[in-house]
């Protein structure tokens, strides 16, 4: 539920914290009751969500957790994507960071850019009806929520390292 533990004591990614468990709660009353128990639909209102509370601006030397990116309503990339990544969490939905670089069109000029990865399961009807195995019948995809890319990584972003995921959803 919570990931990188910063000097004062807080945390990037935090899906225990009182004001994510609020969003949490403010998410969820708005996804109809026939999808209430589905991941997919959760995330994509976190990443709705997140879109119309925070502005994009210069991030800290320390980057902002997720509970206080939501507070201030500003972030850059990796702020906005712990903010994300703590709503996500605190449904217990996997979620982590990538890093690398991000260009125009033209490649002419990289800057350095965070982004996330989440992982998604199918239907546990689907994966029995095709003969896969429940525990390996997810989709893991990128979500760029700063630029508005919903599962989707354009060509012009590199990534450079992934956070190795080690907490247990289960």
């Amino acid at each position: 539920d919570k990931w990188f533990e910063r000097l004062d004591g807080t945390y990037a990614i935090d899906g225990n914290h009182a004001t994510i468990k609020s969003a949490k709660t403010t998410i969820e009353g708005g996804i109809p009751d026939s999808h209430s128990d589905n991941p997919y639909a959760y995330a994509r209102a976190a990443f709705e969500f997140v879109q119309d509370q925070v502005t994009y601006g210069r991030g800290l030397a320390t980057p902002r957790s997720g509970p206080t990116c939501l507070s201030n309503g500003v972030g850059d990339c990796d702020e906005q994507s712990n903010l994300w990544m703590s709503l996500l969490r605190a449904k217990k939905i996997p979620a982590w960071y990538e890093f690398g670089g991000l260009t125009s069109y033209t490649y002419s000029v990289w800057e350095p850019h965070g982004w996330s990865n989440v992982m998604l399961p199918y239907s546990s009807e689907w994966c029995e009806d095709n003969g896969i195995t429940l525990s390996t019948c997810y989709v893991e995809a990128s979500v760029d929520v700063t630029n508005n890319m919903w599962l989707f990584k354009p060509p012009t972003a590199l990534g450079l390292w992934v956070e190795i995921e080690a907490v247990s959803y289960t």
